[in-house]
């Protein structure tokens, strides 16, 4: 995603413990492969890419299957242990309260140390936890003591349960300035979630959940690390599937309360079709996923066709090979296509008076102004001073464009606030766009002039009341137009 020019993807090859390394005939394969992408492709680059019995497959990003109807309960044993390899944050709050929820009386955090001391959890959240009888326990992994016995001193040699692999969030950082160190302390997340797998591997598990970064999945500018990361444990769990294991990834979209994006990065992803999610939409989609019967699903809120309009002018990637397509399989009549739909704001400007709607798509241009910008509530953005002055950049530039797109029902020019570059004109420029509203037949089933005073004759006063009230918010938008 940051140079398309060059490949660069995730390859998954097979695991081989015993004799590590490929056979010539596959290193061969491997190479070809490298060495066609890195060509100018006459097709959707392949970048994710796995190895199984000398095939090679590729992942699709697709629509999930709906949800049955009904689903069963998420259960937790009383007298079991459930496995959390994550140093606790507030970001993993919503996942143990769902365990505690399900019935879990036993949460065993595990954190890594492979790279030095890690970071203090936070005990403020683990103390409330703990007020409900629930006992929360946060060891280290070391060097000096085998995974297994570590594991069996923490839970006195009580059964686990359950384990969620839940690394935290990282941030975005370019490839420019990603450095050794950042690498290094991937893998030791890896290393830790590796050797908790492997002392627990063949023991029956309710569950195995790897939680994920969708950008990190999809591919996004900043990623490069996090997707080290997702690569490496999605491998795991394909792993455990396929020895017939417990195992399931679920991957979520950044959110905007977890510190892991910054102003710009929001707007980035808003540009290019996605919405950051919300601490209420984890929580909520984190209670169906965990009962949902997923074996790899992901949270997002995605404009899907904005989506990979937006990745294609980069590269054109197979993984997106099934999304915002035209498709010309069912080519249908024009007189049969639907209506087009007309805008919320679009339908309000033209049932206002003429007079009155400068103002309104002006209150609607300069809110948008604000938002993009970052300002708080109790500043106001002066219409007529430029966007560049008041400190909008291109990015910003383009998530107004964006946001205007979708109120307005248009697709506005990209350099719509080079052109218009204030609140005013910009608003202006909307409204001289605006489609001509047709004038109103008359309808035949309501009473003509002629004859009017014995229609009123025969309303209620219920209808006399309406027609009355209806009268008077037509007289004070006069009245408002001429002062």
């Amino acid at each position: 995603m940051e140079a398309p020019r060059t490949w660069g993807g995730c390859i998954d090859l097979p695991a081989r413990p015993s004799a590590p390394g490929l056979p010539e005939e596959e290193y061969n394969t491997l190479a070809e492969h490298i060495l066609a992408a890195s060509v100018p492709p006459l097709g959707p680059v392949e970048d994710e890419l796995s190895l199984r019995n000398g095939l090679w497959y590729a992942p699709r990003l697709g629509k999930a299957a709906p949800l049955p109807a009904v689903l069963a309960p998420l259960r937790c044993r009383e007298d079991s242990w459930y496995t959390i390899v994550a140093t606790p944050s507030p970001a993993h709050r919503p996942l143990a309260e769902h365990l505690i929820a399900a019935g879990a009386h036993q949460l065993l955090f595990i954190r890594d140390t492979t790279t030095g001391t890690p970071p203090e959890p936070d005990e403020r959240w683990i103390k409330e936890l703990t007020t409900t009888g629930t006992t929360i326990k946060v060891i280290d992994l070391t060097p000096a003591e085998s995974t297994q016995d570590t594991l069996a001193r923490a839970t006195h040699g009580k059964p686990i349960a359950g384990v969620v692999i839940a690394p935290t969030p990282l941030p975005a950082r370019p490839l420019t300035t990603t450095a050794p160190h950042h690498l290094a302390a991937a893998q030791a997340t890896i290393d830790t979630a590796t050797h908790v797998e492997r002392a627990l591997h063949g023991t029956p598990l309710d569950f195995f959940y790897v939680l994920s970064s969708a950008a990190a999945a999809w591919g996004a500018t900043g990623m490069a690390v996090p997707s080290m990361i997702d690569g490496a444990l999605t491998s795991m769990a394909a792993n455990r599937s396929a020895a017939g294991y417990a195992a399931a990834v679920l991957r979520w979209m950044p959110r905007t309360d977890t510190g892991e994006l910054t102003r710009r990065d929001q707007l980035m992803m808003e540009n290019s079709g996605l919405t950051p999610l919300t601490a209420a939409d984890v929580t909520q989609s984190m209670d169906v996923l965990l009962r949902a019967d997923y074996q790899d699903a992901t949270v997002a809120r995605v404009d899907a066709s904005r989506y990979a309009a937006s990745c294609r002018t980069q590269t054109d990637r197979g993984f997106l090979d099934l999304l915002g397509r035209p498709d010309t399989t069912h080519q249908q009549d024009t007189a049969e296509q639907p209506p087009t739909t007309i805008p919320p704001l679009v339908t309000e400007l033209l049932a206002l008076d003429p007079g009155l709607r400068a103002d309104r798509l002006l209150d609607t241009v300069l809110l948008h102004v604000t938002d993009v910008l970052g300002e708080s509530s109790g500043r106001e953005v002066s219409p007529d001073r430029g966007f560049f002055e008041l400190g909008m950049d291109s990015i910003m530039a383009v998530a107004l464009k964006t946001r205007l797109d979708d109120v307005m029902g248009i697709d506005l020019p990209a350099t719509l606030t080079f052109e218009f570059p204030t609140g005013r004109a910009l608003a202006q420029y909307l409204l001289d766009g605006l489609p001509t509203a047709t004038t109103p037949q008359p309808d035949p089933t309501q009473p003509s002039i002629e004859g009017a005073e014995d229609a009123l004759d025969d309303m209620s006063d219920d209808e006399l009341m309406s027609r009355l009230l209806a009268g008077l918010a037509t007289s004070e938008q006069l009245l408002g137009e001429e002062s």
